[in-house]
């Protein structure tokens, strides 16, 4: 397909070499963040036996706390390569990675009698939080201290056009950008992972298979680089 002059909306900030990507396909590359994060201060109440790690946001919150320096050597689970890289990078020890919270609980099953050893586990996320990791910790009984690390908060506009393709990060992000503009049958959707290709479904009941794309794994990077080699969902 011939992408020239079409309308590509990034729902966050693009780096200039992706926007440069994206151009170089033919595409006019607006952006908006449909969501911003608001840092909120952390009760940590030191020390954790394990902490749980589901975003880089949550990462970012933790870094600022003045204690950061006294879990340097608390074991970690995370979701997402990013998270995990963000954290190694800044000293802590990641013991597992996954690229979905459905993976992490699955994995976390199988550490059943290592994790009812454990007296304290800090779970870091957000106020938007899926449910997924907090339904296993109530169903297992788990002593699970779960540790608000940030805000999500919408910012929507309304656009003066329709884009013919839109790249969506989280589902938040599809949320903020329904409040205020309409998903159409001939745009495309560029998502990141599936529970923000589900919520694109949610607000979009008449959507195509064809319509809807995701990359082999939930990364910026990854979302862009599927605009240049589609994979369906």
């Amino acid at each position: 397909m011939n992408h020239s002059k079409s309308l590509l909306l990034s729902t966050k900030t693009l780096s200039p070499a992706q926007v440069l990507l994206l151009e170089a396909s033919g595409w006019k590359v607006l952006m908006h963040n449909f969501i911003s994060i608001q840092w909120l201060p952390l009760a940590l109440q030191l020390p954790y036996d394990l902490l749980i790690c589901t975003s880089q946001n949550a990462v970012h919150s933790l870094l600022q706390h003045p204690q950061v320096a006294l879990l340097k050597n608390t074991p970690l689970y995370c979701v997402g390569k990013n998270t995990r890289k963000l954290l190694e990078t800044n000293g802590f020890k990641v013991l597992y990675a996954t690229d979905y919270a459905t993976e992490l609980v699955a994995y976390l099953q199988t550490q059943l009698p290592l994790l009812k050893e454990k007296k304290h586990i800090g779970f870091l996320a957000g106020t938007h939080r899926l449910d997924t990791l907090p339904t296993f910790f109530s169903q297992e009984a788990l002593k699970v201290e779960e540790l608000c690390a940030y805000r999500t908060l919408l910012t929507p506009i309304k656009l003066a056009a329709s884009p013919q393709a839109i790249l969506f990060f989280s589902p938040s992000g599809v949320e903020s950008y329904c409040q205020e503009n309409v998903l159409e049958a001939q745009q495309q959707f560029y998502c990141i992972g599936t529970t923000t290709a589900n919520a694109v479904r949610t607000h979009f009941p008449a959507l195509r298979e064809e319509q809807l794309f995701l990359p082999p794994t939930p990364t910026v990077a990854d979302v862009v680089a599927s605009v240049q080699k589609p994979t369906y969902f």
